[in-house]
């Protein structure tokens, strides 16, 4: 029970996060986005949370979304689909907290 309250209190963050890039952060026009090679490697676990790429997802909703969908894919060859995407949203998350401390 413990388990299954944790992974939907995680898809519920992750739902808030979403929405609130897709409303606040549009971009419609992709302006300085970091390209999907980078969101590749983002989703791979292989770029740190302190790199900048970080802060401009969190900035451009059509970026965040490819990465989740990047991150869904790169999970499901895993054998933990769900350390996977925790270890992109912890990145994420700490990218948040970041730009939170700058502001």
């Amino acid at each position: 029970m413990a388990d299954r309250s944790s992974d939907d209190q995680f898809r519920n963050v992750q739902r808030e996060i979403r929405e609130s890039i897709r409303r606040n952060h549009p971009n419609p026009g992709r302006l300085g986005c970091v390209g999907s090679e980078k969101l590749r490697q983002m989703a791979a676990g292989t770029v740190t949370p302190s790199d900048p790429a970080y802060h401009h997802v969190m900035e451009c909703s059509p970026c965040y979304e490819e990465l989740m969908e990047l991150a869904e894919r790169a999970t499901a060859s895993q054998k933990s689909a769900q350390s996977a995407r925790r270890r992109v949203l912890a990145g994420t998350i700490a990218a948040v907290a970041a730009v939170v401390a700058v502001l």
